[in-house]
Order: C-alpha cells, then structure tokens, then sequence
C-alpha cells in the first residue's frame, strides 16, 4: 500500500524566513555547517567582529535549509536580533542592487504600493532612527531613495559609486550598532557586479558592530569571482557536499515515513541521487504522490523529476504554478490571471494552499505587497522546470500580463528593470512567433529607458548603458527624445571608463545640437575632454574644452555651471589660474543663486587654489570656506580639498597644520570609500610621520606600499618609499 503523505507543519519564523517546506522535513548530514554557522554568529554578537559567510553549492544541496536552521538558533538568541533577508532576480543580467533594496525597504516598513510620498517618509523615518546627527541623515538618506525607487539628484557629475557605498554602509552600520544585525542575500550568483563589490568591500570596511552577512550562492559565483572572500580572516565559503549513502537514506526514510524499499531500487536510487537532498526529497514526494511505491520508474536527472510530479498535477494546479512562474521565485495571489484563476469566481487560494501541502509552495509570513498574500516556490528548480512547461506561444502573453501588474502597483521607478524585463520578454517572444507586436513595441522601449534610468540612479553604470541601448533599438530614429537617449547611453559608458564612450559622446553631442540643446551637448563635449586628458592629450582636450565653453554660453543652469566649474579647476591646475579663477568665479555665482553648496565648495576652492598660484593670500581663506561646507554637506570633495590646503600650508613651512589636514582628509576619504584618495592620503600621512621621526608609524605604510607596487597597484610611489624604509 502506497504511503500517505505526511501532514504539513504550519511553522513560522518571526523573521519571516520560508519555513513551512522545512519543518517537513528532518536536517541531515548538515551538523557541521549549522555549527560553522552558530559559530559566526557567536563571533559577529559576543565580539562585535563583522563576519561574511557564503553557502556555496549546486541547487538542492541545502542552502535554504541552512538559513532556516540559523533563523532558529538567532530566534534563540537571548539578545534581540534584527534580521533582514533579500534575494537576488534571475532578470538577465541581474537586477542591480534589488537585494540591498529588499532590505532596505523591510527595515523601513515600505510595502510595493506605498505612494512615492509615503515611501520617503517611511524611509526618513528610519534613517532618523538610526542616526542621529542631521547633516549625516540627509547624506545617507539621499543615497538610499535610489535602492527603494525614489529618484533624486546625487550631486556634482562623475561617479559617486563609492559615495553611495559609504551612505550605504554607513546604514547598515548604524543599524547593526542598534542591536546585531544578520543580513542575509540569497542567490548570490544572480547578483550584479555592483552588489558584489558592495559585499566584499563591506566586511573591509565595518568594524566593531555586531553583523553578520551570510549568503548563498551557486558554483557560478566563484567562477565571476574565484577570489570571493580569500584573504579575508573574518570571511569564509561553505562548499557543501553531497551527503552520504547512509545519510541520504535516512533523508528518504524521514520523508517516507518508512525504511523500506525494494534493494535493487534503493541502490539505484542512491546513486541516482548522488547525496543531493532536493533530489531524495522530490523523488520521495513523487513516489507518495504516484501510488505505486517503489515500481516508480526513476527519471533520469531531478529536472525529470520534478517535470513527472508537475505532469500528475491536477490541470489547473499545473497551470497555476506555470502562472506564478512568470512572476520568478516570488509571486502573489493577485498577481496570477486568466484561466488559471477562473474557475466558479472562487481565485487560486485553495489551489496555492494545496500546492503548499504538496511541497511546491510556502506562503510567506509578511507581505511586500499590501493585502495580498506573498508565495515562494520551495526551490526555484521547481520555478525553473514549471516555467520551461509553458508552451512558448503562451509566454508572451504571460509576461505581459506580469508587467501590467507590476505596473499597477505604483512606483514605476522601483519596478523599472523588472517592467523591462517582462515588457522586453513578451516584445522577443513574440516576434519569434511571428505575433503582431504593434502593442508591444512602445512599452518596451519605454520601459527599458526607465530601467537605465534607475541603473544609473544606483550607479550601476554598465547595466545602465545596456538598457538605453536597448531602448535605441527600438526608439524611432525622428523620435525628439532620441538625443537626450543618446546622451544618456554615453554618459553611462563614459562613468564606466568604458572604450566606447568617446564615439558615442560625439554621436550624441552632434544629435543634440540639431534637436537644439546646447547645454546638454557641452556636457558631452566635456566629457570627450576629459578623455583626452586622461590620456595625456592635453591640446585636444583644450581643444573640446572650448567647444564645450562655446556650446554651454551663459545659462545659468546646474549642468552650466559643473561644465564651467570643471573647466575651471582645469584650467587652474593646466596652467592659467587667471582664467580659472574667471571661471570658477563664474560658476560660483550661479551656484549661489541655484543653493547648489556641493557646487558652491567646489568653486569655491578652484578659486582658492588660482589664488594661490597668483600670489593672494586671501586665496587661503577661499579654501577653508570650501572645506567647511563640503564637510557640512558630506561630500566627498572634502577630502582633496584638505589635501589641497595641507599642501599649501606644507610649502609655507606650516608642517603642523599639514600634517593635521592630511589626517583629516584621510578619515573623510575614508568615510566616503574613496580608494584614489584613501591611497594618496596614507601616503601624505606617512610622509608626515616620516618627517617627524615617527618612524614606526612611517614604516607599515611604506612597506605596504612597496609591496602593493610590485603586485601591480594603480596607486604607488615605490621611489618616495623605498627612501623612506
């Protein structure tokens, strides 16, 4: 007689963690990581020592089961423990930051509908909780409204990737300050580019708090990063293995709730299984669901699997979980449509709640969306197998019908590169079924112009310039908004130092110019200067340097006054600090006028410094105004503006005071994750210390350096040091 299946134990975690799928099942063979795992947490509380651990393994090998049993031993935990959770989207490239997202906006309490105005003052809210001095809320607070999908301007042109890191981090910290904080980022792999560097930097960075940062990943992750977390004493990777023969029997006897199989079949099945736990368990759940025990024929591969327990589905369960499929991992009631939801007016509640019973689905504790109920597939294999079911003429109509829910939740600026992933599905899908697409053109294009957009918000500049490419694709070559597109693609490839920013600046300047925006078009004129800068070109940068000039005229716009501000310090620097101390006076009369202070200190101390090289000691003066108020806006300048200033104070024999700005422009570097100016400021420091006769100081920083010159660092002075040892 076939055996019954086993009853569904309703457990819940106050974390919100999917238990339901765990607490069916035993844990076996998995003691030891659940210690390496307790053990971390006892060092990240008891020592306040932030730790990084990352589960690593093929699907099925028990990733989740590892985060649930750490949620028991935190829920244990006599200490209260915030724990923050966010996944990473299988949405092409990967959606940038959305796990960091995710946790932001739990720890702020904003729902996916939350009005754009609702969400900022949730989001205050929280920083105001948190931190107290006010200046240092409004920095970090405006670099996180991009990770909830509340766009805002990031101050002076560039990239600020490693600004917004410090805001970030400076979160992050302040949160696991207020009692220990586990953050938890699932599916690693999927991860963009940006967040993994967030990650490593972040257990670089932070320093007596209680955090521990654990995340799951499969083998892809070590092959993008095969240096992920070495050389780091308080980070370390979990391989997990296969479990055992005797393990794995045990599992199956767990599930079963009976030792006994046939000999020949439980010795096929356990090399078939080859110690993957979701494998015994699916094939377990199958043989329950069969009725005829263990003359089940055993498919080949745990795809096969799953793919026979979907084929003994009930139609409309099938088609429910092919439905929620679409949506990715995680989906809700409200989110499903169409006939999979049709039947008598009575919704898919019941269906979902048998899948659960069945092991496909958890219904999640809390909800992101308000008033509907959150669904996780078990294992996102399971995902995988139900969406490769759907019959590729359906999948366009589904992913359409996913995006206009989406779209209907509001803030279309959180959503934008999930919008561009389902809009720009359904547009191929149909064109390779040959389908009219007439209606599908449009909100693709405009969707994916929104995703760049939001990439860029969060500096995520390659992925930006791959969604306005996309968008190009398919904008009308008459199209007005054309130009600023163009721009907008250049300017990303242009912060991402990537080769083919020069062409693409000067296709976009040309088209701006014939669609009359002059001002724009002296931005990218700018930046093709600075290119030829950096190359060492210093008279074709001149050369663009006017043309830009030209174009910008006398607006009095922010984007005017960063080009002439730029130009300025250009020319301060290059040799004629007459004409940028003109400039720069320019600039700075517009940015009064505007309240742009992050552009009013930078004017301010391109002034000082041509003053300076003229001879004018109110130059000084100048400098110091500038420094104050960038360090009362939290903008990173601060830094090369003390440096600057401890420069000149050096050259004046002021070797006090230099040595003091040196310090302090070092901590604000530090504060800001600037790594160019971290590393010249060290050595500055250690100049000092040098020529103080604090050799033991000196001598670290030295040697560090010598060593990181000879490993091919961008940033060495091997000569000044190797003097100095």
């Amino acid at each position: 007689q076939p055996i019954a299946a086993w009853e569904a134990v309703e457990a819940r975690s106050r974390f919100g963690v999917d238990v339901t799928h765990h607490a069916r099942v035993a844990l076996v063979g998995r003691e030891q990581e659940v210690e390496v795992l307790h053990t971390a947490l006892n060092r990240a509380v008891r020592e306040r020592l932030p730790q990084l651990v990352t589960l690593v393994a093929v699907p099925g090998m028990g990733k989740s089961r590892l985060i649930y049993e750490l949620s028991r031993i935190a829920d244990d935990e006599t200490e209260f423990i915030t724990w923050r959770q966010g996944r990473c989207l299988a949405y092409g490239d990967g959606v940038a930051y959305w796990a960091l997202g995710e946790v932001v906006k739990a720890q702020a309490g904003i729902v996916e509908q939350d009005s754009s105005e609702v969400a900022a003052d949730k989001l205050a809210g929280s920083v105001a909780e948190i931190l107290d001095e006010e200046g240092e809320r409004a920095w970090v607070e405006r670099h996180l409204r991009p990770l909830v999908g509340l766009e805002t301007a990031t101050g002076l042109g560039g990239d600020r990737r490693g600004e917004a890191f410090a805001a970030w981090r400076r979160y992050l910290e302040a949160l696991a300050d207020q009692r220990p904080l586990v953050l938890v980022l699932e599916d690693l792999h999927w991860a963009d580019d940006g967040l993994l560097d967030f990650i490593d930097e972040l257990i670089d960075w932070l320093t007596d708090v209680p955090l521990l940062i654990v995340c799951s990943a499969r083998p892809e992750l070590l092959q993008r990063r095969p240096g992920w977390g070495g050389g780091k004493l308080n980070a370390s990777t979990l391989a997990l293995s296969p479990l055992s023969s005797d393990q794995t029997a045990t599992l199956l006897s767990a599930v079963l709730g009976s030792p006994h199989l046939a000999p020949e079949v439980a010795q096929t099945l356990l090399e078939r299984v080859d110690g993957n736990p979701l494998y015994a368990e699916q094939y377990a759940e199958l043989m329950l669901e069969s009725g005829i025990g263990d003359k089940l024929a055993l498919p080949e591969s745990l795809q096969g699997i799953v793919a026979a327990r979907l084929d003994g589905l009930a139609p409309r369960e099938k088609a429910v979980l092919q439905e929620a499929a679409v949506m990715g991992k995680v989906f809700w009631a409200g989110s499903l449509s169409g006939a999979a939801v049709a039947d008598g007016g009575r919704g898919a509640d019941d269906v979902l709640q048998t899948l659960a019973r069945k092991g496909f689905l958890t219904r999640q504790r809390r909800s992101s969306v308000e008033q509907e109920t959150e669904w996780s597939f078990s294992h996102m294999l399971l995902r995988d197998v139900a969406y490769g079911q759907i019959p590729r003429a359906e999948r366009s109509a589904k992913h359409r019908r996913a995006a206009e829910w989406i779209a209907s939740l509001g803030r279309p600026e959180d959503h934008a590169e999930l919008l561009a992933h389902h809009w720009k599905t359904a547009l191929e899908l149909a064109e390779a079924a040959s389908l009219d697409t007439a209606d599908l053109v449009d909100p693709a294009r405009l969707a994916l112009r929104a995703a760049g957009d939001r990439s860029y918000a969060v500096n995520a500049y390659p992925a930006a310039a791959r969604y306005f490419g996309d968008a190009l694709a398919r904008w009308p070559a008459e199209d007005p908004d054309r130009a600023m597109l163009l721009y907008r693609r250049a300017d990303s490839l242009y912060v991402a130092n990537d080769t083919l920013a020069e062409q693409a600046l000067g296709e976009a300047r040309d088209a701006l110019i014939v669609a009359g925006d002059r001002e724009t078009a002296a931005q990218a004129e700018l930046s093709i200067s600075r290119i030829w800068w950096r190359r060492g070109k210093s008279d074709k940068s001149r050369e663009h340097q006017r043309r830009a000039l030209e174009l910008a005229g006398s607006g009095s716009s922010p984007a005017t006054a960063w080009v002439v501000a730029t130009i300025a310090r250009t020319e301060a620097i290059g040799g004629d600090p007459t004409e940028g101390l003109r400039l720069a006076s320019e600039a700075l009369s517009v940015a009064e006028g505007l309240g742009a202070d992050e552009l009013r200190a930078h004017a301010l101390a391109t002034i000082g410094l041509s003053k300076s090289y003229l001879g004018d000691s109110t130059g000084r003066d100048d400098e110091q105004r500038a420094l104050e108020l960038a360090i009362q806006i939290h903008s990173p300048i601060a830094g090369s503006i003390a440096n600057n200033i401890a420069v000149g104070a050096f050259f004046e024999f002021d070797f006090v005071r230099a040595g003091a700005l040196f310090e302090e422009g070092l901590r604000i570097a530090e504060r800001f994750g600037d790594a160019a100016g971290v590393e010249w400021l060290r050595k500055q420091v250690a100049d000092m210390a040098h020529l103080f006769g604090r050799w033991d100081d000196a001598l670290p920083v030295a040697e560090a350096f010598i060593a990181a010159s000879e490993a091919g660092s961008l940033f060495h002075f091997p000569s000044i040091f190797r003097s100095c040892t």
